[in-house]
Parts: structure tokens; sequence; C-alpha cells
């Protein structure tokens, strides 16, 4: 699992994006604690770097989905 803090402009933490099983491929089923240890890998820093750099504005997110009839 991956968790990173999500910001607004001011740095004051307003939630947290959650990564959870990495699978070694798209087309691998996890469906119990064996084919989860089998099929999964952890979170690189490569990869940590890259999630947190994509970040968009998330305050501006959740605005728009405040709006919207779900």
């Amino acid at each position: 699992m991956l968790a990173i803090p999500l910001a607004n402009k001011q740095q004051e933490v307003i939630g947290v994006l959650q990564f959870i099983n990495r699978k070694k491929a798209r087309s691998l089923k996890v469906t119990g604690k064996n084919s989860a240890q089998a099929y999964t890998l952890p979170f690189d820093s490569d990869i940590n770097v890259l999630l947190q750099a994509s970040q968009v504005r998330p305050e501006s997110q959740l605005k728009t989905l405040s709006y919207r009839k779900i």
C-alpha cells in the first residue's frame, strides 16, 4: 500500500491518496491471501515520486465533485 498526503494551496493536509495492490500484470486477479502474495509488488521510490508529481490541484477537483449530484 502507498499513501500520499493530499494538501490544499495553504499546504494543509485535507485528505490522503491511497494506492493498494500494485499488481505484476493487469490481467492477474487477486482473489485471496495466496494470490495477493504472488501477484502484487511493493511500490518503489520511482512510482512514489511519479504519483506525487502527477497530483492535480485537489481542492479544485473536490469543489467540482461537491457541486455534482451523485
